[in-house]
């Protein structure tokens, strides 16, 4: 199964989206769509654009699509 750009789309438009940097609820970094910023990833101090910040979530709903897939 793969996640559709359709589907990409709809999460976006419910999920909150915030182009800087912000603590979660859990006192973590976090930009974007949920998107949790670790040692790997770019510097992100001067925030994102809503393009980049998607491209984000792609990337982490992919670790979640091939976790359902390897069931």
């Amino acid at each position: 199964m793969r996640l559709s750009a359709q589907g990409l789309d709809f999460i976006s438009r419910y999920e909150g989206c915030v182009l800087h940097i912000y603590q979660d609820s859990a006192g973590f970094d976090t930009i974007g769509f949920g998107h949790l910023i670790t040692q790997n990833d770019p510097d992100f101090s001067a925030g994102i654009t809503t393009a980049q910040a998607k491209a984000l979530l792609a990337v982490d709903l992919e670790i979640v699509q091939n976790a359902v897939n390897s069931l």
